[in-house]
Protein backbone atom coordinates (compact mmCIF):
# COMPACT_ATOMS: atom_id res chain seq x y z
CA UNK A 1 0.00 0.00 0.00
CA UNK A 2 2.94 2.58 0.54
CA UNK A 3 3.30 4.29 -2.37
CA UNK A 4 -0.41 3.98 -3.72
CA UNK A 5 -3.04 6.87 -3.70
CA UNK A 6 -6.27 6.39 -2.85
CA UNK A 7 -10.01 8.48 -2.46
CA UNK A 8 -11.42 9.08 0.79
CA UNK A 9 -14.69 7.06 1.24
CA UNK A 10 -17.59 8.79 3.86
CA UNK A 11 -19.75 6.27 5.06
CA UNK A 12 -22.22 7.05 8.18
CA UNK A 13 -19.88 6.33 11.24
CA UNK A 14 -21.00 5.85 14.92
CA UNK A 15 -22.94 8.08 17.18
CA UNK A 16 -22.96 5.54 19.82
CA UNK A 17 -18.98 4.42 19.57
CA UNK A 18 -18.20 7.96 18.09
CA UNK A 19 -16.15 6.14 15.56
CA UNK A 20 -15.78 7.76 12.16
CA UNK A 21 -16.79 6.88 9.16
CA UNK A 22 -14.18 8.30 7.26
CA UNK A 23 -11.43 5.74 5.45
CA UNK A 24 -9.03 5.52 2.57
CA UNK A 25 -9.38 3.31 -0.05
CA UNK A 26 -6.64 2.13 -1.90
CA UNK A 27 -6.82 2.82 -5.81
CA UNK A 28 -3.74 0.43 -6.48
CA UNK A 29 -2.42 2.85 -8.55
CA UNK A 30 0.94 5.06 -8.76
CA UNK A 31 -0.55 7.39 -11.53
CA UNK A 32 -1.13 11.23 -10.87
CA UNK A 33 -4.11 12.71 -9.12
CA UNK A 34 -6.50 12.36 -12.18
CA UNK A 35 -6.68 8.75 -11.82
CA UNK A 36 -5.00 7.53 -8.93
CA UNK A 37 -7.08 10.09 -6.13
CA UNK A 38 -6.76 12.76 -3.78
CA UNK A 39 -3.71 10.84 -1.02
CA UNK A 40 -0.49 9.27 -1.56
CA UNK A 41 0.13 6.91 1.06
CA UNK A 42 3.34 7.49 2.33
CA UNK A 43 3.77 5.26 5.40
CA UNK A 44 1.60 2.75 7.69
CA UNK A 45 1.26 3.05 11.49
CA UNK A 46 2.25 0.01 13.47
CA UNK A 47 1.73 1.10 16.88
CA UNK A 48 -2.09 0.18 15.71
CA UNK A 49 -1.26 -2.68 13.30
CA UNK A 50 -3.46 -5.86 14.13
CA UNK A 51 -1.48 -9.21 13.14
CA UNK A 52 -3.13 -13.00 12.82
CA UNK A 53 -1.33 -15.97 12.53
CA UNK A 54 -1.86 -18.78 9.99
CA UNK A 55 0.08 -21.83 8.55
CA UNK A 56 1.03 -21.76 4.88
CA UNK A 57 -0.64 -24.26 3.05
CA UNK A 58 -0.06 -23.44 -0.70
CA UNK A 59 0.06 -20.61 -3.35
CA UNK A 60 -0.60 -19.73 -6.88
CA UNK A 61 -0.16 -16.48 -8.63
CA UNK A 62 -3.81 -15.17 -7.98
CA UNK A 63 -4.30 -17.04 -4.48
CA UNK A 64 -2.40 -17.61 -1.16
CA UNK A 65 -3.70 -20.92 0.91
CA UNK A 66 -4.02 -20.80 5.29
CA UNK A 67 -5.24 -22.30 7.62
CA UNK A 68 -5.80 -22.22 11.21
CA UNK A 69 -7.96 -18.65 11.19
CA UNK A 70 -11.14 -18.16 13.50
CA UNK A 71 -14.34 -19.00 11.90
CA UNK A 72 -16.15 -15.39 11.20
CA UNK A 73 -12.77 -13.83 11.36
CA UNK A 74 -12.87 -10.64 8.26
CA UNK A 75 -9.44 -10.81 6.40
CA UNK A 76 -10.00 -7.05 4.83
CA UNK A 77 -7.97 -5.73 1.02
CA UNK A 78 -4.75 -4.46 1.71
CA UNK A 79 -3.52 -7.00 4.09
CA UNK A 80 0.00 -7.73 4.20
CA UNK A 81 1.24 -11.40 3.98
CA UNK A 82 4.59 -12.44 5.60
CA UNK A 83 6.34 -15.30 6.97
CA UNK A 84 7.74 -15.14 10.33
CA UNK A 85 11.34 -16.69 9.91
CA UNK A 86 13.12 -16.56 13.11
CA UNK A 87 11.24 -14.12 14.95
CA UNK A 88 11.48 -11.43 11.92
CA UNK A 89 8.49 -10.98 9.30
CA UNK A 90 9.66 -11.54 5.67
CA UNK A 91 7.78 -9.68 2.91
CA UNK A 92 7.16 -12.61 0.13
CA UNK A 93 7.17 -10.39 -2.73
CA UNK A 94 6.73 -6.54 -3.44
CA UNK A 95 2.48 -6.10 -3.81
CA UNK A 96 1.82 -9.65 -1.73
CA UNK A 97 -1.19 -8.80 0.10
CA UNK A 98 -4.92 -9.69 0.01
CA UNK A 99 -6.79 -8.44 -3.04
CA UNK A 100 -10.58 -9.15 -2.39
CA UNK A 101 -11.66 -9.30 1.29
CA UNK A 102 -12.29 -12.62 2.65
CA UNK A 103 -14.52 -13.97 5.38
CA UNK A 104 -13.08 -16.94 7.13
CA UNK A 105 -16.36 -19.78 7.27
CA UNK A 106 -14.86 -23.49 7.61
CA UNK A 107 -11.77 -24.26 10.12
CA UNK A 108 -9.62 -25.85 7.54
CA UNK A 109 -8.19 -24.13 4.62
CA UNK A 110 -8.75 -20.63 3.92
CA UNK A 111 -8.14 -19.37 -0.19
CA UNK A 112 -6.83 -15.47 -0.05
CA UNK A 113 -7.05 -13.83 -3.65
CA UNK A 114 -3.71 -11.80 -3.80
CA UNK A 115 -2.96 -8.65 -5.72
CA UNK A 116 0.36 -10.32 -6.83
CA UNK A 117 2.43 -13.60 -7.00
CA UNK A 118 4.64 -14.13 -4.33
CA UNK A 119 8.31 -14.53 -5.14
CA UNK A 120 9.30 -16.39 -1.90
CA UNK A 121 7.30 -19.41 -1.47
CA UNK A 122 7.44 -20.83 2.08
CA UNK A 123 7.55 -24.12 3.14
CA UNK A 124 4.70 -26.14 3.91
CA UNK A 125 3.72 -25.67 7.06
CA UNK A 126 5.24 -22.23 7.75
CA UNK A 127 4.12 -19.94 9.90
CA UNK A 128 2.45 -17.17 8.20
CA UNK A 129 1.20 -13.35 9.64
CA UNK A 130 -1.63 -11.38 8.06
CA UNK A 131 -1.19 -7.86 9.08
CA UNK A 132 -3.45 -5.33 8.97
CA UNK A 133 -2.88 -1.30 9.27
CA UNK A 134 -5.78 0.53 9.53
CA UNK A 135 -4.11 3.62 9.93
CA UNK A 136 -1.90 5.29 7.10
CA UNK A 137 0.45 8.31 6.94
CA UNK A 138 -0.46 10.10 4.09
CA UNK A 139 -0.11 13.49 2.27
CA UNK A 140 -2.07 15.12 -0.62
CA UNK A 141 -1.36 14.82 -4.04
CA UNK A 142 0.11 17.87 -6.40
CA UNK A 143 -3.47 19.87 -7.88
CA UNK A 144 -5.56 18.66 -4.93
CA UNK A 145 -5.26 21.28 -2.77
CA UNK A 146 -5.37 25.44 -3.14
CA UNK A 147 -1.40 25.57 -1.97
CA UNK A 148 -0.45 24.10 -5.16
CA UNK A 149 -2.78 26.19 -7.83
CA UNK A 150 -0.77 28.78 -10.16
Amino acid sequence: MVGLNAVLNTPVGSTTSGNSGAGLVAANTTTAVGSGGAFRILNLVPDTQISTSAVFVSTTTTSFVVSGLTVGQVIPVGTDIFQLVGGQLQQLGVGANVATAATVTTTGNTTLTISAAVTTTPTAGATIALVQSPEVLVKLNFGVHNYYAA
